[in-house]
């Protein structure tokens, strides 16, 4: 809950209880029907008998973050069982209110409570990354027909994807079919089968424990459903909920449950259960394997869900021909060792219609997996057109700078990543290629330099600054202006007309000070003001010298001037 605002609320038999914004959540919402939205509602848990004045249920867009419906809720009273069931008609079972405005947006979006413009509870199914939802995740984007509900019952940990899940409406009454909560799984671990071949955790509802990197953008191959491939580095699975259609990238890491499934063969992590969020984006892809149509064939599983790349190709004629615009097409190719296998065109990318291929081409693609129950066959699958090299055999992956950090990839990866390609460097050194110069700084020497070339100078290195002039290595020093001692660069201590001293670094004590006269009794000193008056002494800066004469002596006056009369009178 992000809100917490004490109502007290007079009730029957004159009692008076403190009733809290902070116990109501929003525990259920049934918003997409089968086929046309009916019998849609939201369930409230609270405090029975508490007045809902004030309050209003707000539908916030998955697309740009506005506010889509306000449903007030103004006049309605939380009943005796503690839920409060608003309808959109008298479809729905143990209805209080009935509201048409709860048929809420299907598609990703947020469903708050709000006390005036303050967030008291909010649900957020699907991803959006406009989307202030709470602990900055999401929960399902649920099937039609089911509900997005919190469970166990009521559970609010101000986290979505830890306290929601899909399950069967129960408008009125507990939220008694909440699926078990996933097991912590590796993601190799999650695809393990067994001695014969089986899977293991097939059915299972699992939750990836390591990050995981995303290898095609979300419409690559459906521009309505979740259809995803990614990995941890080790293992790569296929993504996949049918309705959902969260906005993901090459690049991005993404924590995922799901339920483990076999489609056709492929490996799947899926619904029910299956909830992406989105952590951050701009990381790199790994290399794609660089392997042989036989081996593909040969070993299809090994590959399954990741990218790899496989250079001579042909057609072999044999399966469909390029398609044309927004066609599917099964494209049979080999390489050198003579084994067909498909490349699948997906009338989603930006493959068909396209120029055929050069040969011989390379293909870089995801491994997909087909098995009808007839002849089982593994699928090379190019995310774009840019992952068909025209006519060249066996390119490799080259220097992608993204900013000053390195990576190997091929173009269509960087391209996704937002770098710079560099078709000509094949490594990431060192040094870096993608460094640029900046201030190291030798002692008060200025060098522009990349980093590793200011390590070995045994200089201190500064991305911040990208010039010498003016020096930025320059430290201040004293400048004495006369006796005034201040703490300056060089430069400036000439423009104040002064001296710079280099080898001093404090104006405490005041190195400035110049010795003068200091005058005990008739004894005469050059000394700083200091020793003078530690001495007991009068100091006279006007003096600089004990002469001779000494300025500190006393002439006597002569007894016939008059200033031995005035003498005969002290």
């Amino acid at each position: 809950m992000r809100a917490c605002i004490l109502l007290v609320l007079l009730v029957s038999f004159g009692w008076i209880l403190g009733a809290s914004a902070q116990q109501l959540v929003i525990n259920e919402i049934y918003y997409d029907s089968a086929s046309t939205d009916v019998h849609t509602f939201t369930e409230i848990l609270g405090p029975p008998g508490m007045a809902m004045d004030g309050y209003a249920l707000v539908n916030v867009r998955g697309t740009d973050g506005t506010d889509y419906r306000s449903v007030p809720l103004t006049g309605m009273v939380i009943p005796a069982d503690g839920r409060l069931v608003i309808a959109q008609d008298n479809g729905v079972p143990n209805y209080d209110y009935i509201n048409t405005g709860v048929d809420w947006l299907n598609t990703p979006a947020e469903l708050e409570l709000r006390q005036g413009t303050t967030v008291i509870d909010g649900i957020c199914y699907g991803y959006s990354q406009f989307l202030n939802c709470e602990g900055g995740t999401n929960g399902p984007d649920v099937a039609a027909g089911s509900s997005i509900s919190r469970c166990p019952d009521g559970r609010d940990t101000n986290n979505n994807f830890a306290d929601t899940a899909e399950t069967t409406t129960t408008p009125g009454t507990a939220n008694t079919s909440c699926p078990s909560l996933p097991v912590d799984m590796a993601l190799c671990e999650a695809l393990r089968l067994d001695g014969s071949g089986n899977p293991v955790h097939q059915g299972a509802l699992v939750h990836i424990t390591s990050p995981l990197t995303v290898l095609s953008d979300d419409d690559n191959f459906s521009l309505t459903n979740l259809d995803v491939y990614a990995t941890d580095g080790d293992c790569c699975v296929n993504v996949f909920a049918y309705g959902q259609d969260p906005v993901l990238a090459v690049g991005d890491w993404i924590d995922v449950t799901g339920t483990v499934t076999i489609y056709f063969g492929k490996f799947e992590i899926s619904t029910p259960g299956c909830v992406v969020n989105f952590l951050s984006g701009g990381h790199p892809l790994p290399v794609p394997q660089e392997i042989t149509t036989q081996e593909l064939a040969t070993n299809e599983k090994d590959y399954e869900g990741c990218l790899v790349s496989i250079c001579g190709l042909h057609s072999t004629g044999t399966g469909d021909p390029w398609p044309l615009m927004d066609s599917n097409a099964n494209y049979v190719v080999e390489d050198a060792t003579l084994v067909p296998i498909t490349l699948r065109v997906d009338k989603e990318t930006d493959l068909d219609g396209s120029p055929v291929p050069v040969e011989p081409f390379t293909a870089i693609g995801l491994v997909g997996y087909y098995n009808s129950g007839t002849t089982p066959y593994a699928q090379l699958m190019p995310r774009a057109r840019a992952d068909v090299h025209d006519g060249a055999d066996c390119p490799h992956a080259a220097v992608c700078c993204v900013g000053e950090v390195c990576y190997l990839v091929f173009q269509a990866d960087c391209d996704a990543m937002g770098g710079v390609y560099h078709a000509d460097w094949l490594s990431c050194g060192p040094p870096n290629p993608c460094a640029l110069p900046h201030v190291c700084c030798g002692g008060e020497i200025c060098y522009l330099v990349i980093e590793e070339e200011c390590a070995a100078m045994g200089g201190t290195f500064h991305p911040e600054w990208d010039s010498c002039t003016p020096n930025p290595c320059r430290l201040p020093h004293v400048c004495c202006v006369g006796e005034t001692c201040f703490i300056t660069l060089d430069d400036e201590c000439a423009a104040m007309g002064g001296t710079f001293h280099p080898e001093w670094d404090s104006c405490t004590p005041n190195p400035c000070r110049l010795p003068h006269v200091c005058c005990v009794g008739e004894d005469c000193y050059v000394i700083l003001a200091g020793d003078c008056a530690a001495m007991g002494g009068t100091f006279h800066p006007e003096w600089d010298s004990c002469g001779p004469p000494n300025p500190c002596q006393v002439v006597p006056a002569a007894p016939d001037t008059w200033g031995g009369v005035k003498n005969l009178y002290r």
